[in-house]
C-alpha cells in the first residue's frame, strides 16, 4: 500500500452520505449524522451548481430533484436559496456546500470527498477562495490525468483519481499512479474486477471501488487489490467484525 500520510483512509466510505432511512443519495444532514453515528469518517458527497453559482449537495438536477424534492413546475435549477427552502418528500434535511462543511468542521475528525457534476475546476478554486483551511477536510476527486496538477496547485494536499468518467487505458492509469502518487484511485468495481486494482495495489497505490453494499463482493475484491470501498449500507464495525 502507499507511503506516507497525513491521514489515513479507511476501508468504507459513505457514498452520497451514505444510506439513510433505507434511502440512497440524499447528501442529506441526516445521512451524514446516522453514518458517523455508525463509525464513517469519511463522506462522499454529490455537488451540483445552482442558478446562481453556488454549489449544494445534490446528485443532478433532472432525476434526483424531481425525485427526492416537491418542486414547482418552473423551477428547473433553483438558486441556493430556493434549493434550501424546499420541502423534501422524505423530511430529510438538505444542505448547501457550506452546511456539509461546517458540519464537517465542527465534527473534528469528519472528511468530504467531493464529486462535483460539472465544472469540477472552478468548483474547488472556489472552495479554496471561499473556506479557509478546508484543505484540512477536503479531499478532491478529479475526473482526468490534466486536472490533477491543477488541483495539486490549489493547495489540497489529497487528490483522488476517479475513473468512472474516463477512457480507461491499464497502462496510462498505472503510469499516471506511478508518476504522480495520488491519495487513492477509485473505480468502477466492474474495472477493479477486470484486474486493474491488483496491477496498481503493485505499485504501491490505494485503490477503492464503487459502489459496493455486499459484503461477498467487497471480500472478492480485498483480495485482487482493492483497498477500500465507497458504499451505501455496509457498516464499518461489522466490516471489521467479519474478517
Amino acid at each position: 500500500m502507499a507511503g506516507d500520510r497525513r491521514i489515513s483512509l479507511p476501508e468504507l466510505i459513505a457514498h452520497a452520505g451514505g444510506a439513510v432511512n433505507q434511502q440512497t443519495y440524499t447528501n442529506s444532514l441526516e445521512a451524514l449524522d446516522a453514518n458517523y453515528a455508525k463509525g464513517f469518517r469519511f463522506f462522499e458527497i454529490d455537488f451540483s451548481w445552482t442558478s446562481d453559482g453556488e454549489m449544494v449537495a445534490i446528485h443532478d438536477w433532472e432525476a434526483a430533484f424531481r425525485k427526492k424534492f416537491i418542486v414547482p413546475e418552473e423551477i428547473r435549477v433553483p438558486t441556493e436559496a430556493q434549493f434550501i427552502a424546499l420541502k423534501t418528500h422524505s423530511g430529510l434535511t438538505q444542505l448547501s456546500l457550506e452546511g456539509v462543511l461546517t458540519w464537517a468542521k465542527c465534527k473534528g475528525d469528519a472528511f468530504i470527498i467531493t464529486d462535483v457534476k460539472d465544472e469540477n475546476l472552478k468548483a474547488l478554486r472556489k472552495i479554496s477562495r471561499d473556506f479557509e483551511g478546508v484543505e484540512k477536510i477536503i479531499i478532491p476527486q478529479v475526473y482526468s490525468y490534466g486536472e490533477y496538477d491543477e488541483v495539486k496547485r490549489l493547495g489540497y494536499p489529497d487528490i483522488i483519481l476517479t475513473l468512472y468518467r474516463m477512457k480507461i487505458n491499464f497502462n496510462d492509469v498505472i503510469e499516471f499512479s506511478r508518476q504522480k502518487s495520488p491519495f487513492a484511485v477509485t473505480m468502477p468495481w466492474q474495472v477493479a474486477q477486470a484486474g486493474l486494482s491488483y496491477y496498481l495495489d503493485q505499485n504501491n497505490t490505494i485503490v477503492y471501488a464503487h459502489t459496493v453494499n455486499e459484503m461477498k463482493l467487497y471480500d472478492s475484491l480485498r483480495k485482487i487489490g482493492v483497498y477500500g470501498v465507497y458504499t451505501d449500507s455496509m457498516v464499518p464495525s461489522k466490516v471489521i467484525s467479519q474478517k
